[in-house]
């Protein structure tokens, strides 16, 4: 196999796998919701899922991105032989946060008062079962169950034929469209690595961890936006776009070597450091306090988040 083939088959496993396990949380939740499973085990079996995405989304951050971020930045920066005081890496880090930041409470701030009323509306209309989407009534029990917390309130036995209540704050639409762009632009720069490799030890070396790590994500990835009440076709579309950026930056990383010139490692690191800023905002702000804050199986929630945590450590480590 030569050099080209060897890149043209890393990009096609990129692709493939990345969506075929992105996808898999919708078909094994609609049909559980397709089969009538309505119950609390259910809710409870997505919760606990969820705190093994939660710990997969630390690790991918702690021991993933911020390194890499950091020392790309300190690289870049020494080549170009500029002397620094200033702790610029982690400031491009900060400044991925805060934007993310300001651009969800600009958007809350906007459109607070339509989502109140649509949620007060949803308490007050009734709609049968047949209206009502089987993936987001699976999705509504298990946000139910998981976020009611977030108001203080004790939750009452409601109507059947009743929406249930969902916290938009917590699993707003902005963060989900905000992490899998943080995600995407970060798996751009991993498939740039392999498409700039010189021999095909390299490129596979490099593509076997990549793709694990791939799949690893966009199950977790998948699952969240699921839980978030994201429509079937947008969550689509989103695992889409995460899937063909690896294998984007694969192409981008041959262009590269094939033209014979050399990509701007500056721009590069900087552009990582304010991805891994904007996933910091997703980890902590969204995914952990969401599965910690609940009142059931606390400390078996915490083991398998130390279970997801362990997955990346194990691929980190092991892959050097």
């Amino acid at each position: 196999m030569d050099l080209l083939g060897a890149k043209i088959l890393a990009l096609l496993l990129l692709l493939l796998l990345t969506l075929l396990f992105g996808v898999a949380p919708i078909s094994l939740l609609n049909r559980a919701a397709s089969e009538g499973v309505r119950s609390g085990s259910h809710a409870r079996s997505l919760s606990l899922a969820s705190c093994f995405v939660g710990g997969v989304f630390l690790g991918t951050c702690l021991l993933d991105l911020l390194p890499d971020s950091l020392s790309g930045i300190h690289d870049a920066v020494a080549k170009l032989g500029v002397q620094i005081v200033f702790p610029l890496p982690e400031f491009v880090v900060a400044i991925g946060f805060f934007v993310v930041l300001l651009i969800e409470q600009i958007f809350l701030h906007c459109h607070g008062n339509s989502t109140k009323r649509d949620e007060e509306r949803s308490l007050l209309i009734p709609a049968s079962d047949d209206e009502e989407d089987p993936l987001q009534r699976s999705v509504n029990v298990d946000n139910d169950m998981s976020l009611g917390h977030s108001h203080g309130d004790l939750h009452q036995p409601r109507n059947r034929h009743t929406h249930l209540h969902v916290d938009a704050a917590s699993h707003s639409p902005v963060r989900s469209l905000v992490l899998v762009l943080s995600l995407s632009l970060h798996s751009i720069f991993e498939g740039l690595a392999v498409g700039l490799q010189s021999s095909v030890l390299r490129v596979l070396e490099l593509v076997a961890p990549l793709v694990l790590h791939k799949v690893l994500i966009a199950f977790s990835l998948c699952l969240k936006l699921v839980q978030g009440g994201i429509s079937l076709y947008f969550t689509f579309s989103l695992m889409l776009l995460f899937a063909v950026m690896s294998p984007l930056g694969v192409m981008i990383g041959i262009g590269v070597t094939q033209a014979g010139t050399s990509e701007n490692g500056l721009v590069r690191s900087l552009l990582e450091g304010f991805s891994t800023g904007t996933f910091i905002y997703i980890t902590f702000l969204e995914v952990l306090p969401h599965e910690l804050n609940t009142g059931s199986d606390r400390l078996l929630k915490v083991l398998i988040l130390i279970s997801g945590f362990s997955a990346v450590t194990a691929i980190v480590f092991f892959t050097g």
